[in-house]
């Protein structure tokens, strides 16, 4: 079933956890991290970018963490095939966005 990856930028609170489950060409994503404003927009469009359509969304917040859970449908040009690899590119996404979060 899933992979968890865990990131701490320059603050012990941001951590990032992505679990990723599959079942054919559809994928189940589960996003705990620091929300930030216009996050949810980046997130969408850079799983586009991924050539991963959103076909379902869930938002839950708690004083500053979010858990997104996303029901994607993989792309045929999708260049990510396993649990790990769109795991790993989330969460380089996920990282790149709080990256930019933190340098405004």
């Amino acid at each position: 079933m899933a992979s968890t990856d865990r990131s701490n930028l320059s603050n012990p609170n941001n951590v990032i956890d992505v679990e990723v489950s599959m079942a054919e060409c559809h994928a189940r994503i589960k996003i705990r991290c620091r929300k930030f404003p216009k996050q949810l927009r980046k997130i969408v469009s850079g799983l586009h970018s991924l050539r991963l359509t959103v076909l379902h969304l869930n938002v839950s917040t708690a004083h500053e963490i979010a858990l997104y859970s996303f029901t994607l449908k993989v792309e045929e040009d999708c260049g990510l095939c396993s649990e790990e690899e769109i795991s790993r590119g989330v969460h380089q996404l996920l990282c790149r966005i709080q990256e930019e979060a933190f340098s405004v």
